[in-house]
């Protein structure tokens, strides 16, 4: 089956939550090993994506299964696109923008290329992306719909929440969504209280323990021993 309808729907109160921290703290949350390589980047700074992914895998050159995976996506998907490898020809362009956001689609993610960069970054659409070309596809292949692809050295499988601000993006698999919520809210708390401590005087050199871990890895030497 190339094509699959049916996709599992993700927690809208969780997928909210999430967004409340930023991909970082996500990705610590996790154990790492979630974010996408940083050839990932937003096509636009300041933007903050979240939502269901629906997949397609593309061949390189072309955006077929693009355009199914557009027509599938629900209010506040995200669609995650694997163009098959490289970024000479665009497989996003401005009217595909103006459709998904007449349908709600919360933005796009890909391995490929996009163009009408002018046009989609005033419509305010969201699109992480690893390249720009003014070159467009072709649409002679079959690939694949809401089945696992690899972006950014990360699987992303349809029905996961994936995540993107300016550092980039993570992808939480669906049943780690509540998980990741509250690992990140206590990384989150944390991290605050080491931030109010060094407010008040403490040393990160101390709140991270830097004296102990050099010498459990056998560093005879300290940071604090002045010259």
């Amino acid at each position: 089956m190339l094509i699959r309808h049916f996709v599992l729907d993700a927690d809208a109160d969780l997928i909210k939550r999430l967004l409340s921290f930023d991909t970082a703290t996500v990705d610590e949350a996790l154990g790492r090993g979630h974010a996408m390589s940083r050839s990932i980047r937003p096509l636009t700074s300041g933007i903050r994506l979240c939502g269901r992914a629906i997949t397609a895998a593309c061949y390189y050159g072309d955006n077929l299964m693009l355009h199914c995976a557009l027509e599938l996506a629900r209010p506040g998907d995200v669609i995650v696109c694997d163009t098959g490898g490289g970024t000479d020809v665009a497989v996003w362009g401005d009217i595909m923008t103006l459709q998904a956001q007449r349908m709600g689609v919360a933005g796009l993610i890909t391995n490929g290329s996009v163009r009408d960069t002018r046009t989609i970054r005033e419509s305010g659409f969201s699109v992480f992306h690893a390249g720009i070309s003014m070159r467009g596809p072709s649409k002679p292949a079959l690939g694949a719909v809401n089945h696992p692809v690899s972006v950014g050295g990360v699987i992303v499988n349809p029905g996961d929440v994936v995540f993107g601000d300016d550092d980039g993006v993570v992808v939480v698999p669906r049943e780690r969504l509540s998980e990741a919520v509250q690992k990140a809210g206590e990384r989150a708390e944390a991290e605050q209280r080491m931030r109010e401590a060094i407010k008040n005087g403490a040393r990160l050199y101390d709140l991270l323990q830097v004296e102990e871990s050099l010498k459990k890895l056998g560093c005879t030497e300290s940071a604090r021993e002045k010259l």
